[in-house]
């Protein structure tokens, strides 16, 4: 594999990867700065002419998109902090505790992640029609456990498994409750993997569509994904404003990456790989 030609396909290889992840978010960008007459010209071209940000301006003065980013992030904020505190308890007590049906009632859990969401739409809208929670940001959160919950149990059962045990004993022994012991040494170790957790249930909620379109009605419970999208028209679409929002909605996202990287890929190898 130290054969140079090995190690020039590898990397060619790298880079047409790195291509077909990158070429979609700078076409979106570059759209975003550009006028109608470049947007729709034919044959497309990948160099602005004229670069504008009168889009972005739009956008971020516009009231309506302003009430989506905040909801949105609202509910991710909810959703991430919520059902990472309950992944990271029942986590623990898997990794920790010995009961019956435990295993069984884990594989439920995981076994919940490959239940597909549209066979869920219909029980669930008629429940939470029920109990007055329609068209309420409160539904968001506890709807988007459905995605968010298997995978983060698992996650974060699979790193308090690799915790030594001798540093929870070693806590107690020096005078530490057994909730001091969680939260003072276990979290601490397992934090890389608690990190991407609370990552993983960030962005799936910020970018989640289907249930937020489907629970919500009224324009001003509305997250930022269907808000982007209420810039495509009958008749005409605003490309350059869809764009720019677009890029405005992924600014969390990336900065998010950018803040807790070196935690969430240290996590995802705790987590994810060991277990």
């Amino acid at each position: 594999m130290r054969n140079p030609v090995f190690v020039i396909i590898k990397y060619i290889l790298l880079l047409g990867c790195a291509a077909f992840a990158l070429l979609p978010p700078i076409w979106m960008f570059l759209t975003s700065i550009r006028v109608p007459t470049e947007y729709f010209a034919r044959p497309p071209t990948f160099i602005t002419k004229n670069p504008t940000i009168v889009n972005y301006l739009a956008v971020v003065a516009d009231p309506q998109f302003q009430i989506y980013f905040v909801n949105s992030s609202l509910v991710s904020l909810s959703t991430a902090t919520l059902w990472t505190i309950t992944a990271l308890l029942a986590g623990f007590a898997f990794a920790r505790f010995n009961f019956r049906f435990k295993e069984s009632l884990f594989l439920i859990i995981i076994f919940c992640q490959m239940v597909p969401l549209m066979s869920l739409m219909a029980p669930l809208y008629y429940l939470f029609s029920r109990i007055g929670l329609l068209d309420n940001l409160i539904a968001l959160p506890i709807l988007y456990a459905i995605n968010v919950l298997p995978f983060s149990v698992w996650m974060s059962r699979a790193a308090f498994t690799q915790v030594p045990t001798d540093l929870e004993d070693a806590a107690q022994v020096d005078g530490c409750s057994y909730l001091q012991t969680i939260f003072l040494i276990s979290v601490r170790v397992a934090a890389p993997a608690i990190a991407a957790i609370f990552v993983f249930c960030f962005i799936e909620s910020w970018n989640e569509y289907v249930l937020a379109m489907t629970f919500i009605n009224s324009v001003s419970n509305r997250t930022v994904q269907i808000g982007i999208m209420l810039y495509r028209g009958f008749f005409y679409t605003d490309w350059g404003k869809l764009m720019a929002a677009s890029t405005i909605a992924s600014l969390p996202i990336m900065v998010l990456f950018i803040y807790i990287q070196k935690y969430l890929v240290s996590g995802l190898s705790q987590g994810a790989i060991k277990g």
